[in-house]
């Protein structure tokens, strides 16, 4: 049964940018690579908070999602030791 998990997140204002370019990235590999495992992946991006985005990502099963999550994890990783990272929920819908 497919699953989406919607990501709220807040990125430190000088680190906007190197996010943007990071999830895009992921977006694009999680879309295009894993055997049409990653149904969708949206980012919403706050107009009136440019720090604010929200990620929806909905997978084929929880397994699958937890698949992505283990094989991306790398690209979070790194990003948020950076301290970009000032705000982060992720709930399942």
């Amino acid at each position: 049964m497919p699953i989406t998990i919607k990501v709220d997140l807040t990125i430190r204002d000088d680190m906007v940018s190197d996010f943007h370019e990071m999830i895009l990235e992921d977006q694009k590999s999680a879309l295009e690579s894993e055997d049409g495992v990653v149904l969708s992946f949206d980012i919403v991006n706050d107009e009136t908070s440019p720090n604010d985005f929200t990620l929806y990502q909905t997978s084929t099963s929880k397994e699958g999602l937890h698949k992505h999550m283990k094989e991306h994890f790398y690209r979070w990783k790194p990003f948020m030791n950076t301290g970009a990272v000032l705000a982060y929920k992720h709930t399942y819908i």
